[in-house]
């Protein structure tokens, strides 16, 4: 995607994703107090509470049977999808080139990490769904993004058209009322003109009678 943007744009853009990575880590990783956080990191017990799923589409399967209930199954489905969302508009923005595969495989790589970190730590179970619906969260509005560049320029071109074509329909009917501001405009600016070439008409007929 070309973006033309300056060096100050950059910065702040960049700044801003820095932020969001970091805003990430602290939802999905650190959302628990510290103490609890110490707590869980010391136990090594809570390595087998946490529960791991290496079944694709299991969990998701589960929450839309509506088993967990809806409001479970929307929290985590969407909360899956959203929470990465920001991810792919990011990615095209700063990445001009590649934007779509940059996007699918650092939304894999920090997905990834979060869930073996995640396995490791205790601080949250580790879910194969959890990480499709991130990837497929961030490609999503990755896609949407890359697609706006390409539908807003084809979206004004249709709204011209269909704007001419209600013209077209309009002027048998009332008389062509969509240019009348345009030709009262084109006729006051033809007497202007008629004005000011006046006097000049004037003087070169004048000058070969003073000659004679």
């Amino acid at each position: 995607m070309k973006f033309k943007r300056s060096a100050a744009s950059d910065l702040v853009l960049w700044s801003v994703f820095v932020l969001y990575i970091f805003l990430l880590h602290k939802v999905v990783l650190f959302k628990f107090p510290f103490e609890t956080i110490l707590s869980i990191l010391k136990d090594e017990d809570e390595l087998w509470v946490a529960g791991v799923n290496l079944t694709p589409f299991a969990t998701i399967r589960m929450y839309l049977s509506g088993r967990a209930g809806v409001w479970n199954a929307v929290r985590n489905i969407g909360g899956n999808i959203l929470v990465f969302a920001p991810l792919g508009i990011f990615i095209p923005l700063l990445r001009k080139k590649l934007a779509f595969p940059t996007t699918f495989f650092t939304a894999l790589f920090i997905s990834g990490s979060i869930e073996l970190t995640q396995y490791k730590t205790g601080l949250g179970s580790c879910d194969i769904d959890d990480i499709i619906l991130n990837v497929f969260g961030a490609m999503l509005f990755c896609l949407l993004l890359i697609s706006a560049e390409f539908l807003l320029p084809l979206l004004k071109r249709l709204g011209h058209l269909l704007l001419e074509l209600i013209r077209a329909l309009l002027r048998p009917l009332f008389g062509y009322p969509m240019r009348q501001k345009n030709t009262k405009k084109a006729v006051d600016e033809r007497k202007n003109c008629a004005k000011k070439s006046a006097p000049k008409e004037q003087n070169s007929l004048d000058k070969p009678r003073r000659m004679r």
